[in-house]
């Protein structure tokens, strides 16, 4: 009798994802982001997706890998999440900085759930009220998400932004249509309506894995480890390679 072959348990390829896409000044971020990552977790695997414009040489040291060809799109985020090469990754806005070395320890707290995310703190960001009597809750700067589990909501997240955000009638008329630019409400909304086999989770003491520069020092008494500001509407526009920023056909 031939003996039975051992399976190996392999395991999950962990790694980090940037999208800089619209404005140089993105791509500059995600630099910063990166050599922040590498300062804090030297062994990180990360992946940009870019403009092939943008793209220095000399930067190319910091990734696995550089992939181009993206949508010029300032939510060019939402197409490339199912692209990810990851098992499980973390997806980072580019305008974040790596401050702990506990970014190493991230990927640990997915546990069984398809996405770990964390929480909108109302006084520190635009509307959240959706409805008379409901809120967005989950703040998609930084997040981590299982591959084989998400890959049709991810996919769904960019379609349904691009139709969100179109020009015409408001789609969803039981949602408040000051929601419309905001992918955080596709996010909620698809939870809500045809995704609910997705399993969320918020990441714990979620303060620290996403602090937003506008925070109180209150929301954690443990050391930040991602640290998340704003590069000013003027610097992304005037490094735009688009011609009218923000116009409604440039969110196509």
């Amino acid at each position: 009798m031939p003996k039975r072959r051992q399976q190996i348990q392999l395991e999950p390829s962990k790694g980090y994802l940037l999208v800089a896409s619209y404005s140089k000044a993105y791509y500059d971020a995600a630099i910063r982001c990166a050599i922040s990552i590498r300062d804090h977790h030297p062994d990180a695997r990360i992946v940009l997706f870019t403009h092939t414009d943008f793209i220095k040489d000399s930067d190319r040291y910091l990734f696995e890998d550089v992939i181009t060809g993206i949508p010029c799109h300032m939510r060019a985020k939402l197409w490339a999440l199912d692209k990810t090469p990851f098992d499980i990754t973390l997806y980072l806005d580019c305008d974040t900085e790596i401050w702990h070395d506990d970014i190493s320890k991230i990927f640990d707290l997915l546990g069984d759930n398809d996405i770990a995310i964390t929480n909108i703190r109302e006084y520190a960001g635009k509307g959240t009220n959706v409805s008379k009597t409901e809120k967005m809750t989950h703040h998609c700067g930084v997040f981590l998400y299982r591959k084989t589990t998400t890959i049709s909501f991810m996919q769904k997240w960019w379609s349904d932004y691009l139709i969100q955000t179109a020009r015409g009638p408001w789609p969803y008329p039981e949602y408040e249509s000051n929601m419309r630019p905001w992918d955080q409400f596709t996010f909620w909304r698809l939870l809500k309506e045809e995704f609910k086999n997705i399993k969320v989770s918020i990441l714990p003491d979620d303060a620290r894995w996403n602090f937003i520069h506008l925070y109180l020092d209150s929301e954690t008494d443990k050391p930040i480890v991602v640290w998340h500001y704003t590069i000013p509407r003027g610097i992304v526009d005037a490094n735009s390679i688009k011609d009218t920023p923000y116009s409604p056909e440039n969110f196509r």
